[in-house]
């Protein structure tokens, strides 16, 4: 990756972003919970046994345009792809593919939007990506934008993790951004071995997950989402939004979400 122009990227993508933070913070208060419950340990072994590859990824082009960003050219190509068989029923994902004209071995990023919002929320960074010589995939999420709306990503699914983390929603959510990475490698003008994964709030919570989990990913940027979940909960972030109301932070179905998807075991096998 060029360290410098991504770090002025980031840094555009974050004052951007930042009314959104002040917003929550003025609106949605909450006082500090003392009684944090602490996770004494975590589970991700489970992805291991997952065989990604045996379900093909069946890439569709939508349509193949051509963009202006500025005075600068660029490729639009809008496509779906299978992220897998759940339920009995194939999960079509959409997405949104940027790169510039006449390049070839780009490096490739993945753009992932926060929790209820799509991809076109993130298509002007992924623009600005783009004519930085850049290849971007952005992509709606299952139950998000014109992606499958299965699984739904209700409050309720995200916690279905008790009898099986892969019945959660942030599984599927990490799944489709696993394969998203995937039809990154399928370009042909892409480098498949220096990709780079962005996401904002739920996106970045991913972004960590999917991050640790695809060994060619050479850069992580998550925004506005960081480990330690029950912290999050009882100071009123963002995480609220994501779970039950009614739920407790001792509940055992919290417990076990944080025990799955709590950023923190990934992060720190991030090297």
């Amino acid at each position: 990756m060029k360290k410098k122009t991504l770090s002025i990227i980031i840094l555009y993508i974050l004052i951007s972003l930042s009314g959104t933070f002040t917003a929550w913070s003025i609106l949605c208060p909450a006082p500090m919970n003392t009684n944090i419950p602490k996770i004494k340990s975590y589970a991700t072994d489970f992805w291991w046994n997952l065989d990604l590859k045996k379900t093909p990824l069946n890439i569709v082009i939508e349509a193949n345009l051509t963009t202006f960003y500025g005075n600068l050219e660029l490729w639009q190509v809008e496509l779906y792809y299978t992220s897998e068989i759940y339920g009995g029923q194939e999960i079509r994902i959409y997405g949104v593919l940027l790169y510039p004209k006449n390049k070839r071995n780009l490096p490739g990023i993945l753009l992932i939007h926060g929790y209820g919002g799509n991809m076109e929320q993130m298509l002007h960074y992924g623009r600005f990506l783009a004519i930085n010589d850049y290849a971007v995939l952005l992509i709606d999420a299952p139950g998000h934008g014109k992606s499958t709306s299965f699984p739904k990503p209700t409050p309720q699914n995200i916690v279905n993790v008790t009898e099986n983390p892969l019945g959660g929603y942030l599984a599927h959510a990490i799944i489709a951004s696993l394969r998203g990475l995937e039809v990154l490698r399928n370009q042909k003008f892409v480098n498949k071995v220096n990709l780079g994964i962005c996401g904002f709030s739920m996106g970045g919570i991913i972004s960590f997950i999917a991050g640790r989990l695809d060994w060619n990913v050479k850069a992580i940027v998550p925004i506005v989402a960081s480990g330690n979940f029950p912290l999050a909960i009882a100071c009123g972030g963002l995480a609220n939004i994501m779970i039950p109301i009614e739920s407790r932070l001792s509940s055992k179905e919290i417990i076990n979400l944080c025990k799955y998807f709590d950023v923190l075991p990934y992060a720190r096998e991030i090297t």
